[in-house]
């Protein structure tokens, strides 16, 4: 029987240690905070807009004789009321020719 010496090369074995084990539970653990975050950031994000466009709004009843114009006039207060117009119109889905009637109720922004 021929017994020659069997020779192992460690190159290409890697030996896993406890080491390597927490270090990717570590990861694992940082990348479903990180995932978590960027979630909650999205959904407060998302509903930024909507929640604080909510607060500067309110409702206005039309009364007998009201116009968009004369609104938005009160509402700016002797500054120039077109933009405000504009945006009573966007709120409420009206065009220049809509007309409005009395106890209809506006949306209308909010100033500050």
């Amino acid at each position: 029987m021929n017994r020659e010496p069997i020779y192992l090369s460690l190159n290409n074995i890697k030996v896993k240690t406890q080491t390597d084990e927490v270090m990717g539970r570590k990861r694992k653990r940082l990348s479903l905070m990180l995932f978590t975050f960027l979630c909650v950031w999205a959904l407060f994000y998302a509903l930024g807009g909507s929640v604080s466009a909510e607060t500067r709004m309110q409702r206005y009843v039309v009364k007998p004789g009201d116009t968009v114009w004369s609104i938005a006039l009160h509402q700016v207060a002797g500054s120039d009321p077109r933009q405000m117009v504009d945006r009573i119109e966007q709120m409420n889905h009206l065009s220049a020719t809509d007309d409005i009637q009395p106890n209809q109720v506006l949306r209308i922004p909010a100033v500050n």
